[in-house]
């Protein structure tokens, strides 16, 4: 197989599972063999854009945040901040626009509160919510927005009100 047809097909499957994996983070409820699917569809995503036609720093970043969104979403504080680290590095080194930097410091943010880290999380959520009015683009601000709703520390229940 040509490189040129090798690097398109990396980009088509990239972009399948990288859709697929946006069905399973978008469930209700996942089972483990769901999480399982959604962590493989995320890595599986990124490693094709890494060989893809026409890859570009954006593909970087999108693929850094997808990887914390679901490390986030499967509770593992760690892999989710470092892949949110390393999206603000794509974002600051290639001084991508407001969409792709809030989302990196979304990213962050949700990483952050899951590790117990307030101050960065709240930090970072800070900085998120400042890219949102330089987003010119009414789709890109409004899920920016509304993702930046659903951001929210992790509660502590033992000995509260509620537990």
């Amino acid at each position: 197989m040509d490189p040129l047809t090798t690097a398109k097909s990396h980009r088509f499957f990239a972009v399948e599972a990288f859709n697929e994996c946006w069905e399973l983070m978008h469930l209700p409820e996942r089972n483990s063999d769901e999480e399982r699917m959604m962590l493989r569809l995320a890595e599986t995503s990124f490693w094709h854009w890494q060989h893809a036609a026409g890859r570009k720093a954006t593909n970087d970043a999108v693929g850094y945040w997808l990887l914390s969104r679901v490390y986030a979403l499967v509770d593992d504080a760690a892999t989710a901040l470092d892949y949110a680290e390393k999206g603000i590095e794509v974002v600051k080194g290639h001084k991508l626009n407001a969409f792709y930097v809030g989302y990196a410091w979304e990213a962050a943010s949700r990483a952050y509160f899951l590790a117990g880290k307030t101050n960065q999380a709240e930090q970072a959520l800070a900085k998120a919510k400042r890219e949102v009015a330089k987003i010119s683009d009414p789709a890109n601000k409004a899920a920016l927005e509304m993702d930046l709703l659903n951001v929210r520390p992790v509660m502590e229940t033992s000995g509260s009100a509620i537990a």
